[in-house]
């Protein structure tokens, strides 16, 4: 569901790195299966242009993503076991990573902006119900490519806002896919097309 953002993401903090690093490392996600796998697998490389591909497998279960890359990019691909006592993190694990993240990402104390429906990527349709908007993460965007850092919609008396912690230069706003309780920094994932076109959440 996220692959263009992940790839174009990493695309950007590659470049960034390369201009001040002698060696970029990326540690790619542990998506590798299905078509979502091969197709994250397969734009990362398209767009980064890696030297060398390391992949650590247990069993096959990369080597339909081994054989894509060699077919369709002269990269240079290794591979190597997994560790037989490195034990995947769990999904309460990675759950906590999150909350942790999210917390010193939107850490007191946010400051309110107050904002105009206009300045969404993706658009908002018109006669969008803005409370629907409440929670909402976005990425807050500084009009020349740039995502300054996080914040949270609030929708409150009519009032439309953003808070964060990088108001100054704020030129627009990225619409996130998830919603966020502030008090325990818990998410939900959300549909936006369920979001925008008035579907149930």
């Amino acid at each position: 569901r996220l692959v263009l953002q992940m790839v174009l993401a990493t695309a950007a903090l590659v470049e960034q790195a390369r201009a001040t690093a002698d060696l970029v490392l990326i540690d790619t996600t542990g998506a590798v299966s299905g078509v979502v796998g091969q197709t994250l697998k397969y734009h990362k490389v398209e767009t980064c242009h890696p030297e060398l591909v390391v992949a650590l497998q247990r069993g096959a279960e990369l080597e339909p993503i081994i054989g894509m890359l060699q077919r369709f990019f002269s990269v240079d691909v290794i591979t190597a076991d997994v560790h037989p006592e490195l034990i995947p993190l769990s999904l309460d694990i990675r759950s906590e990573r999150r909350v942790r993240q999210l917390r010193q990402a939107l850490a007191d104390p946010l400051e309110a902006w107050r904002i105009r429906p206009t300045v969404f990527a993706p658009t908002l349709p018109t006669g969008l119900d803005l409370d629907r908007l409440a929670g909402m993460v976005v990425g807050v965007q500084d009009g020349v490519g740039a995502c300054l850092g996080l914040g949270v919609l609030d929708y409150t008396d009519g009032v439309l806002r953003v808070l964060t912690n990088h108001g100054e230069g704020m030129q627009g706003l990225r619409l996130g896919s998830m919603r966020i309780d502030l008090s325990s920094f818990e998410t939900k994932p959300v549909n936006l097309r369920e979001l925008m076109f008035g579907l149930a959440l």
